[in-house]
Formats: structure tokens, C-alpha cells, sequence
């Protein structure tokens, strides 16, 4: 038991010693101006992907619900039919705000 406790004592040591060096995992930093941040960058791609792939989900969500339409119109399925518009408009409106606004946002941020 004591053994336990003294590993464990000699671990926290360890870490203290590590915290108070500046060692980062992955490497140390000598200075922060040497670090290179690609905030406005990072925050353009990620508006750009969100902005398309919001796009995609919309379209592949109209395109999927037209072909399920058509497949249950095919097999006389029509409380099917009911229940997937019935989805298919609740899910519209809320798709397409987020489309709107994920491409107001990425064509009216500012320029460098």
C-alpha cells in the first residue's frame, strides 16, 4: 500500500516538473510569436464547407424524398406517401433556414 502511494506521489512530482519546463505534448515552445495562427483562414474554409454542405443536404433531401414519392406512388402505398410529406415538410422549412443563413453568412463576411 505504501508503494502505491509513493508511485503515485513520484508521478504527481513528474507532472509538476513537466508543467513547470513549458513542455507541451507534441513539443516545446520557445516563444508564442513563433507560433502561426490561421484563425481568419480556419473560419473561411469552415464557412465555405458548411455552407456547401448544407447545400448538398438539401438537395439530396428533396431528390430522396421525390424518389420515395414515386416509389410508393409505384406500390400504391398511400398512407406511406401521407407520413413521408407530412416529415418532408417539417423538414424543408428547417433545412432551408439553415442553407439561407449559412450563405447570407459566407457571402457577406468581410474581405480582406
Amino acid at each position: 500500500m505504501a508503494d502505491a502511494t509513493q508511485k503515485a506521489e513520484k508521478a504527481g512530482q513528474e507532472d509538476i516538473e513537466t508543467q513547470n519546463g513549458l513542455e507541451i505534448e507534441g513539443g516545446m515552445v520557445e516563444a508564442f510569436a513563433d507560433i502561426e495562427v490561421k484563425s481568419r483562414r480556419v473560419r473561411e474554409a469552415t464557412a465555405r464547407t458548411i455552407a456547401l454542405a448544407l447545400i448538398w443536404i438539401l438537395g439530396l433531401s428533396a431528390a430522396v424524398h421525390y424518389i420515395a414519392v414515386f416509389v410508393l406512388l409505384l406500390l400504391d402505398k398511400q398512407p406511406a406517401i401521407e407520413e413521408l410529406s407530412r416529415f418532408f415538410n417539417a423538414w424543408l422549412p428547417v433545412v432551408s433556414g439553415l442553407v439561407g443563413s449559412a450563405i447570407t453568412y459566407y457571402f457577406t463576411k468581410e474581405r480582406p
